[in-house]
Protein backbone atom coordinates (compact mmCIF):
# COMPACT_ATOMS: atom_id res chain seq x y z
CA UNK A 1 0.00 0.00 0.00
CA UNK A 2 2.66 2.32 0.84
CA UNK A 3 5.23 0.37 -1.45
CA UNK A 4 7.42 3.52 -3.84
CA UNK A 5 7.92 0.66 -6.65
CA UNK A 6 6.53 1.45 -9.82
CA UNK A 7 5.29 -1.93 -11.99
CA UNK A 8 5.05 -1.23 -15.45
CA UNK A 9 3.89 -3.23 -18.65
CA UNK A 10 7.33 -5.02 -20.17
CA UNK A 11 6.37 -2.90 -23.58
CA UNK A 12 6.92 0.17 -22.31
CA UNK A 13 9.68 -0.08 -20.13
CA UNK A 14 11.99 0.68 -21.76
CA UNK A 15 10.72 4.16 -22.61
CA UNK A 16 9.70 4.61 -18.92
CA UNK A 17 13.43 4.07 -18.40
CA UNK A 18 14.71 6.43 -21.23
CA UNK A 19 12.45 9.33 -19.84
CA UNK A 20 13.10 8.69 -16.10
CA UNK A 21 17.02 9.49 -17.15
CA UNK A 22 16.23 12.55 -18.68
CA UNK A 23 15.56 11.78 -22.50
CA UNK A 24 12.47 13.13 -23.51
CA UNK A 25 10.52 15.11 -26.78
CA UNK A 26 12.32 18.50 -27.24
CA UNK A 27 10.20 20.99 -28.30
CA UNK A 28 12.80 23.53 -28.71
CA UNK A 29 14.97 22.72 -31.41
CA UNK A 30 17.83 21.36 -30.28
CA UNK A 31 20.38 19.54 -32.69
CA UNK A 32 21.75 16.34 -31.29
CA UNK A 33 25.12 17.26 -31.84
CA UNK A 34 27.10 15.67 -28.87
CA UNK A 35 27.85 12.35 -29.72
CA UNK A 36 28.37 11.38 -25.73
CA UNK A 37 24.54 12.10 -25.36
CA UNK A 38 22.25 11.15 -28.15
CA UNK A 39 19.08 11.93 -27.64
CA UNK A 40 16.77 9.02 -29.45
CA UNK A 41 13.05 8.54 -29.16
CA UNK A 42 10.78 5.47 -29.66
CA UNK A 43 9.12 6.59 -32.92
CA UNK A 44 6.11 5.29 -31.96
CA UNK A 45 5.62 7.91 -29.06
CA UNK A 46 5.14 10.25 -31.96
CA UNK A 47 3.12 9.31 -34.57
CA UNK A 48 0.53 11.78 -33.69
CA UNK A 49 2.87 15.00 -33.35
CA UNK A 50 4.84 14.18 -37.04
CA UNK A 51 4.31 13.41 -40.78
CA UNK A 52 6.98 11.86 -42.56
CA UNK A 53 7.69 13.87 -45.68
CA UNK A 54 10.57 11.76 -47.52
CA UNK A 55 12.42 8.42 -46.71
CA UNK A 56 10.60 5.95 -44.86
CA UNK A 57 10.36 4.67 -41.03
CA UNK A 58 13.16 3.27 -39.39
CA UNK A 59 12.67 -0.72 -39.63
CA UNK A 60 16.33 -1.98 -38.49
CA UNK A 61 18.48 -0.91 -35.23
CA UNK A 62 20.61 2.43 -35.67
CA UNK A 63 18.13 3.69 -38.07
CA UNK A 64 16.77 7.18 -37.56
CA UNK A 65 14.19 9.63 -39.10
CA UNK A 66 15.05 13.86 -38.17
CA UNK A 67 13.43 16.82 -39.14
CA UNK A 68 13.76 18.35 -42.29
CA UNK A 69 15.17 20.98 -41.60
CA UNK A 70 18.29 18.94 -40.75
CA UNK A 71 18.55 17.78 -44.29
CA UNK A 72 21.36 19.88 -45.68
CA UNK A 73 23.44 18.31 -43.26
CA UNK A 74 22.12 14.87 -42.47
CA UNK A 75 21.77 13.26 -46.06
CA UNK A 76 19.40 10.64 -47.17
CA UNK A 77 20.72 7.25 -46.45
CA UNK A 78 23.88 8.32 -45.61
CA UNK A 79 25.66 7.50 -42.03
CA UNK A 80 26.15 10.52 -39.54
CA UNK A 81 28.67 11.44 -36.87
CA UNK A 82 26.60 10.65 -34.17
CA UNK A 83 27.15 6.76 -32.94
CA UNK A 84 25.46 4.06 -30.09
CA UNK A 85 27.77 1.30 -29.17
CA UNK A 86 30.06 3.09 -31.73
CA UNK A 87 28.04 2.23 -34.14
CA UNK A 88 27.11 5.71 -36.66
CA UNK A 89 23.27 6.15 -37.28
CA UNK A 90 22.03 6.25 -40.93
CA UNK A 91 19.17 8.71 -41.86
CA UNK A 92 16.57 6.68 -43.76
CA UNK A 93 14.02 9.38 -43.31
CA UNK A 94 12.78 12.89 -42.94
CA UNK A 95 9.78 14.66 -40.67
CA UNK A 96 7.97 17.76 -39.71
CA UNK A 97 5.82 18.86 -37.23
CA UNK A 98 4.23 21.42 -35.90
CA UNK A 99 5.88 21.33 -32.54
CA UNK A 100 9.04 22.30 -33.60
CA UNK A 101 10.48 18.63 -32.65
CA UNK A 102 14.45 18.15 -33.69
CA UNK A 103 15.07 14.69 -31.57
CA UNK A 104 16.15 11.47 -33.13
CA UNK A 105 13.72 9.06 -33.93
CA UNK A 106 14.28 5.34 -34.26
CA UNK A 107 13.07 1.97 -33.16
CA UNK A 108 12.74 0.57 -29.52
CA UNK A 109 15.36 -1.76 -30.11
CA UNK A 110 17.97 1.13 -30.87
CA UNK A 111 16.43 3.35 -28.00
CA UNK A 112 17.15 0.58 -25.88
CA UNK A 113 21.46 0.29 -26.95
CA UNK A 114 21.19 3.85 -26.32
CA UNK A 115 19.74 3.71 -22.93
CA UNK A 116 22.35 1.36 -21.76
CA UNK A 117 25.48 2.74 -23.87
CA UNK A 118 24.33 5.97 -21.72
CA UNK A 119 23.52 5.20 -17.99
CA UNK A 120 25.47 3.96 -15.38
CA UNK A 121 23.16 3.22 -12.86
CA UNK A 122 20.47 0.31 -13.96
CA UNK A 123 20.07 -2.72 -11.52
CA UNK A 124 19.09 -5.47 -13.14
CA UNK A 125 17.51 -8.58 -10.74
CA UNK A 126 17.94 -11.83 -12.17
CA UNK A 127 17.35 -15.39 -11.20
CA UNK A 128 20.52 -16.80 -12.49
CA UNK A 129 23.65 -13.55 -12.01
CA UNK A 130 26.44 -15.57 -13.77
CA UNK A 131 23.92 -16.18 -17.10
CA UNK A 132 23.39 -12.87 -17.03
CA UNK A 133 26.35 -11.17 -17.03
CA UNK A 134 27.78 -13.26 -19.11
CA UNK A 135 25.12 -12.17 -21.74
CA UNK A 136 26.40 -8.55 -21.13
CA UNK A 137 30.11 -9.04 -21.33
CA UNK A 138 29.86 -11.25 -24.37
CA UNK A 139 27.57 -8.00 -26.39
CA UNK A 140 30.20 -6.11 -24.60
CA UNK A 141 27.86 -4.17 -22.05
CA UNK A 142 29.72 -2.80 -19.16
CA UNK A 143 27.88 -4.24 -16.15
CA UNK A 144 29.23 -4.94 -12.76
CA UNK A 145 28.35 -7.04 -9.77
CA UNK A 146 26.41 -4.82 -7.13
CA UNK A 147 27.06 -7.13 -4.78
CA UNK A 148 30.56 -7.76 -4.97
CA UNK A 149 31.64 -4.19 -5.69
CA UNK A 150 28.97 -3.09 -2.41
CA UNK A 151 31.27 -6.15 -0.64
CA UNK A 152 34.87 -4.89 -1.72
CA UNK A 153 34.14 -1.58 -0.70
CA UNK A 154 32.90 -2.26 2.72
CA UNK A 155 36.29 -4.74 3.45
CA UNK A 156 38.28 -1.83 1.76
CA UNK A 157 36.71 1.02 4.60
CA UNK A 158 36.71 -1.68 7.62
CA UNK A 159 40.52 -2.26 6.08
CA UNK A 160 41.37 1.69 5.93
CA UNK A 161 39.30 2.06 9.65
CA UNK A 162 41.50 -0.58 11.24
CA UNK A 163 44.99 0.27 9.84
CA UNK A 164 44.08 3.69 11.13
CA UNK A 165 43.23 2.46 14.48
CA UNK A 166 46.57 0.30 14.49
CA UNK A 167 48.54 3.03 13.85
CA UNK A 168 47.02 5.40 16.39
CA UNK A 169 46.93 2.51 19.18
CA UNK A 170 50.81 1.74 18.47
CA UNK A 171 52.20 5.08 18.75
CA UNK A 172 50.16 5.41 22.06
CA UNK A 173 51.48 1.89 23.52
CA UNK A 174 55.21 2.73 21.96
CA UNK A 175 54.79 6.40 24.25
CA UNK A 176 52.82 4.28 26.96
CA UNK A 177 56.23 1.36 27.27
CA UNK A 178 59.04 3.85 26.63
CA UNK A 179 57.34 5.67 29.59
CA UNK A 180 57.13 2.77 31.69
CA UNK A 181 60.60 1.27 30.84
CA UNK A 182 62.04 5.03 31.89
CA UNK A 183 60.05 4.70 35.35
CA UNK A 184 61.34 1.24 35.61
CA UNK A 185 64.98 2.11 34.99
CA UNK A 186 64.06 5.11 37.58
CA UNK A 187 62.79 3.16 40.51
CA UNK A 188 65.55 0.72 40.01
CA UNK A 189 69.03 2.66 40.42
CA UNK A 190 67.77 3.62 43.59
CA UNK A 191 68.33 -0.30 44.47
CA UNK A 192 71.55 -0.28 42.85
CA UNK A 193 73.81 -0.20 45.85
CA UNK A 194 71.53 -3.60 47.17
CA UNK A 195 72.74 -5.21 44.15
CA UNK A 196 75.87 -4.25 44.31
CA UNK A 197 76.36 -5.17 47.76
CA UNK A 198 74.45 -8.65 47.67
CA UNK A 199 76.62 -9.97 44.53
CA UNK A 200 79.49 -8.96 47.11
CA UNK A 201 78.60 -11.43 49.81
CA UNK A 202 78.36 -14.23 46.92
CA UNK A 203 74.30 -13.90 45.98
CA UNK A 204 74.29 -15.42 42.84
CA UNK A 205 72.86 -13.46 39.95
CA UNK A 206 70.41 -16.11 38.88
CA UNK A 207 69.29 -15.44 42.32
CA UNK A 208 69.03 -11.88 42.16
CA UNK A 209 66.80 -12.61 38.88
CA UNK A 210 64.14 -14.33 40.89
CA UNK A 211 64.08 -11.91 43.61
CA UNK A 212 63.51 -9.23 40.95
CA UNK A 213 61.20 -11.22 38.60
CA UNK A 214 58.86 -12.35 41.69
CA UNK A 215 58.58 -8.54 42.81
CA UNK A 216 57.79 -7.91 39.26
CA UNK A 217 54.62 -10.59 38.97
CA UNK A 218 53.77 -9.07 41.98
CA UNK A 219 53.16 -5.28 40.96
CA UNK A 220 51.72 -6.30 37.71
CA UNK A 221 49.20 -8.61 38.96
CA UNK A 222 48.20 -6.20 41.60
CA UNK A 223 47.97 -2.83 39.33
CA UNK A 224 48.01 -4.40 35.55
CA UNK A 225 45.94 -7.42 35.96
CA UNK A 226 43.43 -6.24 37.79
CA UNK A 227 43.05 -2.74 36.29
CA UNK A 228 42.64 -4.93 32.93
CA UNK A 229 39.78 -7.20 34.19
CA UNK A 230 38.36 -3.98 35.82
CA UNK A 231 38.19 -2.13 32.74
CA UNK A 232 37.01 -5.60 30.92
CA UNK A 233 34.14 -5.55 32.80
CA UNK A 234 32.96 -2.19 32.35
CA UNK A 235 33.39 -2.74 28.76
CA UNK A 236 31.68 -5.34 28.51
CA UNK A 237 28.92 -3.82 30.40
CA UNK A 238 28.82 -1.34 27.91
CA UNK A 239 28.71 -3.60 25.41
CA UNK A 240 24.55 -3.92 27.18
CA UNK A 241 24.03 -0.83 26.43
CA UNK A 242 22.37 -0.02 22.84
CA UNK A 243 23.78 3.54 22.54
CA UNK A 244 27.58 1.66 22.56
CA UNK A 245 26.49 -1.24 21.23
CA UNK A 246 27.95 -0.38 17.58
CA UNK A 247 30.94 1.25 18.41
CA UNK A 248 32.54 -1.21 21.29
CA UNK A 249 33.08 -4.73 21.08
CA UNK A 250 34.31 -6.98 23.67
CA UNK A 251 36.59 -10.41 23.27
CA UNK A 252 37.70 -12.65 26.11
CA UNK A 253 40.85 -13.94 23.56
CA UNK A 254 41.74 -9.91 23.38
CA UNK A 255 42.07 -9.51 26.85
CA UNK A 256 43.93 -12.66 27.56
CA UNK A 257 46.09 -11.67 24.90
CA UNK A 258 46.83 -8.29 26.17
CA UNK A 259 47.31 -9.42 29.62
CA UNK A 260 49.92 -11.64 28.12
CA UNK A 261 51.58 -9.38 26.44
CA UNK A 262 51.38 -6.65 29.08
CA UNK A 263 53.07 -9.18 31.42
CA UNK A 264 56.20 -10.40 29.21
CA UNK A 265 56.63 -6.42 28.31
CA UNK A 266 56.93 -5.69 32.35
CA UNK A 267 59.08 -8.19 33.16
CA UNK A 268 61.23 -7.72 29.99
CA UNK A 269 61.34 -3.73 31.08
CA UNK A 270 62.03 -4.50 34.67
CA UNK A 271 65.22 -7.18 34.10
CA UNK A 272 66.80 -5.19 31.54
CA UNK A 273 68.04 -2.42 34.33
CA UNK A 274 69.44 -5.73 36.88
CA UNK A 275 70.99 -7.10 33.67
CA UNK A 276 72.96 -4.22 32.96
CA UNK A 277 73.93 -4.20 36.53
CA UNK A 278 74.95 -7.45 38.05
CA UNK A 279 77.06 -8.40 34.71
CA UNK A 280 79.21 -6.11 36.14
CA UNK A 281 81.59 -7.10 38.82
CA UNK A 282 80.29 -5.94 42.64
CA UNK A 283 83.12 -3.27 42.80
CA UNK A 284 82.45 -1.60 40.02
CA UNK A 285 78.11 -1.83 41.00
CA UNK A 286 79.06 -0.15 44.34
CA UNK A 287 81.62 2.23 42.81
CA UNK A 288 78.94 3.60 40.02
CA UNK A 289 77.80 7.15 39.91
CA UNK A 290 74.48 5.97 40.66
CA UNK A 291 75.09 4.00 43.94
CA UNK A 292 74.24 6.68 46.95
Amino acid sequence: MHSPSLYANESIFINLLTVAKGSSINYYSMYADDTANVNVVDVNLVTDKIELVKGRMPENDYEIIVNESNSSIMKLNKEIDDKINDTKLKVVGYYKSPYEINDYFSNLNTVKYNLLASSSDISLVSNNKLETMNYFEENNVNIEDSYEKAKKEYKKSIKESIVASLVVAGIIIAISLVEIYLMMRSSFLSRVKEVGILRAIGVKKKDIYKMFLGEILAITVVTGIIGISLMSYVLKGLTNVSYFADSIMFNYKIVGIASALFLIFNIIVGLMPVHHTIRKTPAKILSSNNVD
